[in-house]
């Protein structure tokens, strides 16, 4: 007979939405089961590099103490024909994945177990009991033994993975493939601890090839390109990319790449972030950043919100309502994400032109962190900047819209 086990809540998936869940709920005093397919921290990975901004998540950071290799704040922008170079106030986080115990997931794992969660790896779903859409059991297999868990409440942070949406009938729509062909490199020709991204609609259309230096010894390379969009294979996009562009084939002259990884994302829209006693957060929630596909800020947030929502409100339905409200104020509606990805979608390399330049006007006039992140911005800058070419503007905004 299967063992029972009570919880308030269930976390299905321990990666940086689950793992910041769990651990932030079970450090309030909650009992928080988390379980997960992979066999340890971070299998589902190969080794890779992530980077992701810090707005939003240092806290979380600080809080549980996850690993973070490197930080940067300095960035160059490369259209076709220009170049911006961006200090900002925000910094990019570039956090190593995989089984490795310097990884994000290790120190998640570390974290979860601190608290007192209890942690089941090699975990597998075998039946979700229900009454309409309460889950009132999970029946799960964990290193051959059987267990019952009922809990109050489960969160799905499994990615990808489509088990809870097909199982409670959550309908997805306007879906944009992102994908993804990159390597950790040793080599790297450009200043360590900074970035660039490079725009060319020709060999990126719909994405951007970004690459990072974390040390003399250590960085990472990534195309990302909107799948419809293309019609050769990434991996010949990526090859051909360093090839026909001078500056990036610069950086990479003479380095070497140490593993390959690439990877598949979904942008959509989805029927319910939130439905009976279950929450999406993460790439199941459909987070994930429109344009530069920034995957761990999102699911951290989202992780993080769940957790302060529960804190307040207890284990019940009415704690998830309010953050699905929460997301859609501080994450973006769904609506909003599908409208401005398949803006971008559009670009031409006339257009990135345009942007890079107008960036480095706006720039050489006061600093962009306050356009972006304050309401200290001049607006006469933007004004001058319109007056500039107003047709280009006029243009450019209609295809945004």
């Amino acid at each position: 007979m299967a063992k029972e086990i009570l919880c308030d809540v269930l976390v299905v998936g321990a990666g940086p939405a689950g793992g910041v869940c769990a651990a932030k709920l079970a450090k309030k005093g909650f009992k928080v089961i988390c379980i997960d397919a992979g066999k340890f921290p971070g299998s589902v990975h190969s080794e890779k590099i992530d980077i992701t901004e810090n707005k939003g998540i240092d806290k979380i950071i600080s809080e549980l103490k996850l690993a973070v290799l490197a930080k940067t704040n300095k960035s160059i922008w490369y259209s076709p024909n220009d170049k911006f170079t961006f200090v900002s106030s925000v910094h990019d986080l570039f956090f190593l994945r995989g089984k490795s115990k310097k990884s994000l997931d290790y120190s998640l794992m570390k974290a979860m177990r601190k608290n007192k969660v209890t942690l089941l790896f090699s975990t597998k779903i075998y039946k979700l009991n229900k009454t309409n859409q309460i889950i009132n059991s999970v029946v799960v297999e964990s290193k051959e033994k059987i267990f019952t868990i009922k809990p109050k409440i489960v969160v799905s942070a499994t990615g990808s993975d489509n088990y809870f949406v097909d199982m409670l009938g959550v309908s997805e729509s306007n879906k944009t493939h992102i994908l993804g062909f990159g390597a950790l490199v040793s080599g790297l020709r450009m200043e360590d601890k900074t970035t660039s991204i490079f725009f060319d609609a020709n060999y990126a259309p719909g994405g951007y090839f970004f690459i990072g230096k974390v040390s003399k010894s250590f960085g990472m390379s990534m195309l990302v390109v909107n799948k419809a969009l293309i019609k050769r294979p990434i991996k010949e996009l990526y090859t051909e990319f360093i090839k026909e562009n001078q500056e990036l084939y610069g950086i990479m002259l003479g380095s070497k790449t140490i593993k390959q990884n690439g990877g598949e994302r979904t942008i959509s829209k989805t029927s319910a972030r939130v439905i009976g006693n279950v929450a999406f957060i993460g790439d199941a929630a459909r987070t994930m950043s429109p344009v530069f596909a920034y995957g761990v800020n999102p699911a951290m947030r989202s992780g993080g919100m769940l957790a302060d929502e529960i804190s307040k409100n207890g284990a019940n339905e009415n704690a998830l309502e309010v953050y699905s409200k929460r997301m859609d104020k501080e994450l973006g509606t769904e609506n909003n994400i599908i409208k401005f990805r398949k803006a971008y979608d559009k670009l031409t390399n006339a257009d990135y032109n345009f942007l890079v330049e107008t960036a480095n006007y706006l720039h050489s006039k006061q600093h962009l962190d306050k356009l972006i992140d304050s309401d200290e911005y001049e607006i006469k800058h933007l004004i001058t900047a319109i007056l500039r070419r107003p047709l280009k503007v006029l243009k450019l905004g209609l295809k945004l819209i």
